[in-house]
């Protein structure tokens, strides 16, 4: 019996090994995924004030 029970923590610490192995990655790609999409929903706030500035400007507004 404590063959079996220890092949199957063998096998169990084994698979959370190889599991956690690319955690790291895989965080680190989320957090690459999370900086596009703020940083495609800043360049779209950027570019509608740029949009409203030059609309104001061809306007005459100061």
């Amino acid at each position: 019996m404590w063959t079996l029970l220890k092949s199957s923590v063998t096998a169990n610490c084994a698979e959370v090994c190889w599991k956690s192995r690319n955690a790291p990655r895989e965080v680190g790609k989320a957090l690459e995924d999370a900086a596009h999409v703020a940083g495609s929903d800043v360049l779209l706030g950027y570019l509608s004030f740029y949009n409203n500035v030059q609309q104001a400007a061809k306007r005459g507004v100061a």
